[in-house]
């Protein structure tokens, strides 16, 4: 009698337990930072699409042309930038802090043509580590555990520069390198090129070098319209100033 009295008093504890875990609210889930960009390059011009607060940027869907990684697109950290009449959909994240989720691994970008390298980044005694690699990183995942939680969001991260770890997460990871400028891995010079009072402005260049525009630092700058590239000059008018990339 006595073990039927307590099954009886299980059972009911059980059925209490049920139904406080049912009226409980669930956890929020982690906010994603994911967002689908439109980036379109029409009649072959180059085209830039802001990106604010992106850290890292892959191609999700081509819609028309073709689009490669370091030749027709770029990221450079404030925008993305099509050319040679790529149209493709890109997803971005802008989440820059840890414990909310890492990249989204569960689709195929399709589109990188950079090549995948094994490294390894430790955090000793807890501490947060950063290990940088050359070049851009297009995209990472872990490869092995070497000790510690490691948990993609949590415990490590990546961005286009470096992997990073925390808690005690040591690992083996694998990063695919993109290229840091149209048509590859070739170095560029940087320099400003500036049209102050909306005046014409011109800014000499070696002749048979090849010019992109990096990054606008004021006015509205569209290629044939406010700047431009003759024969040894970069042209800038109608209060176009912008950062160029020579290579």
């Amino acid at each position: 009698m006595r073990r039927l009295v307590l099954s009886v008093l299980s059972i009911n504890a059980l059925g209490v337990g049920a139904a406080l875990a049912l009226a409980l609210p669930a956890a929020p889930a982690a906010a994603q930072q994911w967002r689908n960009i439109t980036c379109e390059s029409w009649n072959y011009r180059e085209a830039a699409c802001p990106t604010p607060g992106a850290v890292r940027v892959q191609l999700l869907r081509v819609r028309g042309g073709q689009c490669i990684e370091g030749q027709s697109w770029i990221h450079d950290g404030s925008a993305i930038r099509v050319r040679n009449g790529c149209r493709a959909v890109f997803r971005t994240d802008s989440n820059s802090s840890w414990g909310t989720g890492g990249w989204d691994t569960n689709w195929n970008s399709g589109g990188n043509q950079g090549r995948w390298q094994a490294m390894r980044c430790e955090s000793w005694n807890f501490r947060d580590r950063r290990c940088p690699v050359n070049g851009v990183i297009s995209s990472a995942r872990m490869l092995r555990v070497i000790a510690g939680d490691c948990r993609d969001g949590a415990t490590w991260r990546w961005d286009r520069r470096a992997i990073t770890v925390r808690g005690g997460c040591r690992a083996e990871f694998e990063v695919m390198q993109g290229s840091n400028g149209w048509g590859g891995n070739r170095p560029t010079t940087s320099f400003d090129c500036e049209s102050r009072n909306y005046r014409q402005a011109q800014c000499p260049i070696q002749r048979g070098t090849q010019v992109r525009l990096a990054r606008v630092l004021g006015g509205n700058c569209i290629e044939g319209r406010s700047w431009g590239t003759q024969a040894g000059v970069i042209w800038v008018k109608d209060g176009c100033r912008a950062r160029f990339d020579i290579y």
